[in-house]
This record gives structure tokens, C-alpha cells and sequence, in this order.
């Protein structure tokens, strides 16, 4: 399953913002042009197929996500997706519309292979707040399950608390029947736009399905992947670390409960050194991070400013990785080197301008989409067709195209 467009509507600065996505994205842009948000969004999309959002919301430290810049009460989204049967080789669109208000998601229709999930409900109180988690008081509604236009399930009764999407907690066998690989996708959507490089060496205390928000249980994560990934990594890692001798995990550092874990790693020289990852290097851990969650089940992952800590001669290496790892791909960054290592074809589809209009809300554009930017192609490299652009001159020039087109 891969996603076909996104839609989004009232998300911080994201307002009437659409994207077209392929198979592997670069999102580029200046500084608070809105890539981050972008990847922000992703992770708030995948958090309403779990449910808990005031947990989301908390971990975040945010109290909303609406824009500041209209007057809205609610979030607004559409996501296109489509799936190739692999035993028959047949094609399935679908699409999830969402109106978000209060931790709910009041207004959704999810839409697969002929099939519709239609969700309605209604505030008691248009005045409450997110704090207010009495959802028997908040909310009420109903449900409707059709196929081909004809209902199967109509008008159901919504008896149970939720939070986000109705799929987080409804317990319906025909309803996951039809829908659960759909859930299964958005819910394995993995975005990393908080790694911390210290939280990165922190040894971790639990073992856990991710490495967490801002990668702090990277160690407890890496032991639970199993031996035959962490043989993989490992060996994709000498190839460009030829002094790596081996990374494991280290039980019960600076502790006796038997529980936290870090990270240790061996490198070989005229003698064989060996230090834990308070002593690591910030590239050596994105690294770790990037190859274990491509070896993850997450079919759609997004990585914020995929070139920090990353020494040049390595780039080439880690885009050969994420280009051909046959998952939907989500990347930003502010360096030529990253389109460097890009085809033209592959840039064309997947190179994406994010830019602030004159009342600040992110638009996006595929860059070479721009004819004077894409003429540029017939003699230079996509990152150096970057470097050559004036981004901050591009907006108006992209205001006026538009403008032409309108």
C-alpha cells in the first residue's frame, strides 16, 4: 500500500495544502517554510489510527494543532492511497476524509476496494476543551458500513469512548475485515522529526516496538529487532566503517535491575576499542536509526534533515539505501549533496518546494515542475540546479506562474 495525495486543512500552517507523493520524496525549502509541520502531520495522521491522542498531544507538549492564522474549529484531511494485490495483481484505491475537533475524529469516511466506513457524530458541547475526556458527554453518533452501495451495517450506534479515529476502538468483524490492512498501514507510518542526538545515547529502560519520539530507546529497540537485522545493519555499516567491528547491547549499565540496555560498539585498530554510546558519534546513531528502521516493518517513514551528522563521502551510501528499500520514502533537507545523489527521473516525481505565502500558510510545488528550474536538468544535476536557484527570489516567481494559470 502506498499514498497516492494528501490533502490537509487547518494543521498548524498547513491550510488548503495539497501533495502529490511518490515513491521516494526530498521536501526542500527555507527555514519555517513548513517541512517539519509536514512530517508532524504524518505522525498526528498515524496517532488517530491508535487512539490515546491526549497521550500524543502531552508527549508533544502541545495543547492544539489548529492554525493560529484562521478562525477554524476543526482539522480537515484527505489521504488517496492505493494497493496492489499481490496473488491476483489487482489495483485498490480508497481514501480516508477526516474532520478532527476535540480529540475526535466526528466526521470520517474511509473508503476501500467498494467498501465505506461512514462515521457521524456530534458535539454536546461545542465549548469543550481537550482536556475534557468524558467523551460519553462530549460526543454521540453513528456508524454506517456499505459495500457497493448497499449497507451492511446501518446506522449503527457509536456505545464506547474513543479518541481520534473510530478504528482506534471499534470492535466490529465486519468492519476489520474489510478495513485492517488499511489500519495496519497508517498505523505503522513511522515520522522522525524529533531525533535528539543525546537522547539517541541514553541506555534505555524497557523493551519497546520503536525507538521512541526522540530516539530514547534506540538501544532497547536495536536488541529487539533480532540478531539476523542487527547481522545486516552491521555489515552495511563496515562497508562504509571499515574500522566497525561489531555494535551490541550492553544489559544493566550503571544499573542493577536488569532492565536498562545500551548501546556498545567495538572498533578495530592495532587494538581493539571498545566504548558505549554516551562516546559515539551523532552520524554513527543516525545511522543506526536509518538502517533499523528500514529493516523495520514500517512501509512509509519520514526522516527530518536526513544530512545532519552524516560525513559527505557516506551520503551516497545512505541515499543508495533509501532509494531502493522498497518502502515509501519521506525526506528533508537543506543540502545539494542529498539531490546530488538523486536521477533526474526520480527528482522530477519526487522533489517537493515547500514555501510560505504572504499570510504564511506552507504551500508545496514539485520543484522541477518550474519550467525555468527544470530547463536547468538538460546541463546540471538536480542538487546542483538547487544550489543555482534563488529560493527566496522562486516564491514570487511561483506566485506569478500561478497567478497566470488562475
Amino acid at each position: 500500500m502506498k499514498i497516492k495525495s494528501i490533502y490537509v486543512n487547518n494543521f498548524k500552517s498547513l491550510v488548503n495544502f495539497k501533495i502529490d507523493l511518490a515513491d521516494f520524496n526530498c521536501l526542500i525549502g527555507l527555514n519555517g517554510s513548513g517541512k517539519s509541520t509536514f512530517l508532524q502531520f504524518m505522525s498526528f495522521l498515524s496517532q488517530l489510527m491508535r487512539g490515546n491522542m491526549k497521550h500524543w498531544f502531552d508527549e508533544h507538549n502541545w495543547n492544539a494543532v489548529l492554525t493560529p492564522l484562521e478562525k477554524v474549529k476543526a482539522i480537515e484531511f484527505r489521504v488517496e492511497f492505493t494497493s496492489q494485490d499481490n496473488s491476483t495483481g489487482k489495483i485498490k484505491d480508497g481514501y480516508w476524509d477526516v474532520t478532527f475537533h476535540h480529540l475526535v475524529c466526528f466526521k470520517e469516511c474511509l473508503y476501500f476496494d467498494n467498501n465505506t466506513l461512514q462515521v457521524e457524530c456530534d458535539f454536546q458541547d461545542e465549548n469543550m476543551t481537550m482536556d475534557d475526556l468524558d467523551n460519553d458527554r462530549r460526543i454521540f453518533g453513528y456508524y454506517t458500513l456499505t459495500n457497493n452501495n448497499e449497507k451492511i451495517l446501518d446506522k449503527e450506534r457509536i456505545r464506547f469512548q474513543y479518541q481520534g479515529s473510530i478504528l482506534s476502538s471499534l470492535n466490529e468483524p465486519k468492519v476489520d475485515k474489510v478495513f485492517d490492512c488499511v489500519k495496519k498501514f497508517i498505523v505503522a507510518i513511522r515520522a522522525f522529526d524529533l531525533l535528539i542526538p543525546f537522547n539517541l545515547r541514553l541506555p534505555s529502560i524497557s523493551s519497546v516496538d520503536s525507538i521512541g519520539n526522540s530516539g530514547e530507546f534506540l538501544a532497547a529497540y536495536y536488541e529487539r529487532i533480532g540478531e539476523e537485522k542487527r547481522l545486516r545493519i552491521l555489515e552495511k555499516l563496515k562497508k562504509i566503517l571499515p574500522q566497525l567491528d561489531t555494535i551490541k547491547v550492553i544489559q544493566n549499565f550503571l544499573d542493577y535491575t536488569g532492565q536498562t540496555k545500551i548501546l556498545s560498539f567495538i572498533e578495530k585498530f592495532l587494538d581493539k576499542l571498545e566504548f558505549v554510546s554516551y562516546h559515539a558519534n551523532d552520524g554513527l546513531l543516525r545511522l543506526i536509526v536509518f538502517l533499523s528502521q528500514l529493516e523495520s516493518n514500517s512501509p512509509f517513514l519520514l526522516f527530518d534533515e536526513i544530512e545532519n551528522g552524516i560525513n559527505t563521502e557516506i551520503i551516497g551510501f545512505l541515499m543508495d539505501e533509501l532509494t531502493s528499500c522498497g518502502k515509501q520514502i519521506v525526506v528533508t533537507t537543506h543540502s545539494p549533496m542529498i539531490l546530488n545523489f538523486i536521477d533526474d527521473d526520480v527528482a522530477r516525481k519526487g522533489v517537493h518546494f515547500f514555501y510560505k505565502t504572504e499570510k504564511g500558510l506552507t504551500q508545496s510545488i514539485p520543484f522541477f515542475s518550474i519550467p525555468r528550474i527544470n530547463k536547468k536538468l538538460d546541463s546540471l544535476g538536480p542538487g546542483e540546479a538547487y544550489v543555482d536557484t534563488d529560493l527566496s527570489r522562486l516564491i514570487s516567481e511561483i506566485t506569478e506562474l500561478k497567478n497566470k494559470e488562475a
